[in-house]
């Protein structure tokens, strides 16, 4: 509770680049299950709280100290993410899972998606960032034949999730970490994948209020 009552007040100066700094030094020594700990704690905020947790996230993802970016609102760029998540074959990346797939810890692979989760709270902003820059309608595409151009970095994001939960063989479930990392990867994506498209429906129909439900219908 003292935790988000400090962080509550805060005004996005920056004092708040240097609470997540801080953390962050501190946490990236840590096993990837006290990360997802700490994270936890912070993500289960609200307002500035969770503004914090996203880039204390997104550093111990891109092991990016930098936090210059953060003021006025603003995101953590995704391509990193997009980059973490899209690893070239053989080098030994975090989710590298073909290359080595007997070295892979699908334990810590399911906290580090933890972490992931925290990084990705805010896909409505994200998408609604995009359509600013693209222009209306941008962001959902209607069928998986659009051109490759034309999507977003979050739709990047889900797809190299799903291209990570097909690389995982867990044959008949045989193996529970690997069911319980394959699980996290497919809630995580449908998330993501739900969140980007209702915000582009909203947008389109102009949002509604509570109330508009209860007028009568004419």
């Amino acid at each position: 509770m003292s935790v988000h009552e400090i962080c509550a007040g805060l005004k996005g100066d920056g004092t708040e680049r240097e609470i997540c700094g801080t953390i962050l030094r501190f946490a990236k020594g840590l096993m990837p299950i006290n990360q997802a700990l700490i994270l936890s704690i912070l993500s289960g905020g609200s307002g500035r709280v969770t503004y914090i947790a996203m880039w204390l996230a997104h550093g111990l993802l891109t092991h990016d100290d930098s936090l210059a970016p953060m003021h006025a609102g603003a995101l953590p760029p995704l391509a990193s993410i997009i980059a973490l998540l899209s690893p070239t074959p053989g080098s030994g990346g975090l989710f590298d899972i073909l290359t080595r797939p007997e070295l892979v810890d699908y334990e810590n692979l399911g906290y580090y998606l933890e972490i992931i989760s925290v990084a990705l709270s805010r896909v409505p902003e994200y998408a609604s960032q995009f359509k600013a820059d693209h222009g209306p309608g941008a962001g959902v595409l209607d069928s998986p034949s659009k051109a490759a151009a034309k999507m977003g970095d979050l739709e990047k994001v889900e797809n190299a999730m799903i291209s990570i939960h097909d690389k995982i063989v867990d044959t008949r479930a045989a193996h529970l970490e690997r069911s319980r990392a394959k699980a996290a990867l497919q809630r995580l994506q449908l998330r993501v994948r739900y969140q980007r498209m209702a915000a582009g429906r909203s947008e389109k129909r102009g949002g509604k209020k509570i109330g508009d439900f209860f007028a009568p219908k004419i």
